[in-house]
């Protein structure tokens, strides 16, 4: 299609486009929370369905989220104990820079 079929489209039709597009977006508006509200639906009855028919899977996921939970307190901690530590050390080399400005202070 050349450039000018293309206008010759959109000037006859553009009108008739504008005006679909607007009830398109109109009435997916309105049907899109229905459309969600039963995919979600259908996905919380599979996981219902999935670990009614095995309880150990149900147990197995409780015991790894268990496991990644106290895995990512650990490094929480960790991390925590680091910047305390660092903190000190901040705080030391301010004392230490303070007593030199003070005696270079009193002495000057």
């Amino acid at each position: 299609m050349t450039f000018h079929a293309v206008v010759d489209v959109i000037q006859s039709y553009g009108w008739y486009m504008l005006l679909s597009g607007v009830v398109l977006y109109y009435l997916m508006s309105k049907i899109w929370p229905t459309i969600e509200n039963y995919w979600n639906h259908r996905q919380e009855q599979a996981y219902i369905a999935k670990y009614h028919k095995n309880p150990d899977l149900l147990t197995e996921r409780i015991v790894a989220q268990e496991k990644l939970s106290r895995k990512l307190q650990e490094k929480y901690n960790r991390d925590v104990e680091l910047r305390k530590e660092k903190l000190k050390e901040v705080i030391l080399i301010c004392c230490r820079f303070f007593k030199i400005v003070c005696l270079i202070f009193i002495y000057s």
